[in-house]
């Protein structure tokens, strides 16, 4: 007997199957930038003697692409406030990766980012730096995540 968890998993793995089927040149293409960006992480993951800051600036590179890999399935099933939030905190983590680079001082400001003591100087210094193109163009994504989907609440989209 299936459940109604049951039927929502087939739903959704029919709908990404659908999505693949008929949109089969899209889909391989998000494919190869999904396994371009695993090769990079990976390779990176390999090199001898890596610093504390490093280590974890591949974590957190982990994270975004973990995040845009759920974020585009859940667009797919249409959940789009979801899928739009997934892509703010990759933009923001992306942000945060740039001001760590190789700064262990940073570093230990973002690991305790919740210290009360903390809060304001990670503010000051996390902050998007729209003098470098890139930069920019992430928090323009931030921004628009941050307006339609962190805030929307109301975007869903049934076929």
């Amino acid at each position: 007997m299936e459940t109604p968890l049951d039927n929502l998993l087939n739903r959704k793995i029919a709908s990404l199957q659908d999505f693949r089927r008929n949109q089969e040149r899209l889909w391989v293409t998000i494919g190869s930038g999904f396994l371009a960006s695993e090769i990079l992480i990976q390779s990176a993951s390999v090199l001898p003697d890596l610093t504390e800051p490093e280590t974890h600036r591949l974590v957190m590179w982990w994270t975004v692409r973990d995040y845009q890999a759920e974020s585009l399935f859940l667009l797919l099933d249409t959940r789009l406030d979801e899928g739009i939030a997934l892509l703010r905190m990759a933009a923001e983590l992306v942000r945060d990766l740039a001001r760590i680079a190789d700064d262990a001082d940073h570093l230990k400001i973002w690991l305790d980012r919740s210290n009360p003591q903390i809060k304001k100087r990670h503010r000051r210094i996390f902050r998007f730096n729209d003098d470098d193109e890139l930069e920019k163009y992430i928090h323009k994504l931030y921004t628009l995540a941050s307006d339609h989907g962190i805030h929307g609440h109301v975007r869903r989209s049934r076929h």
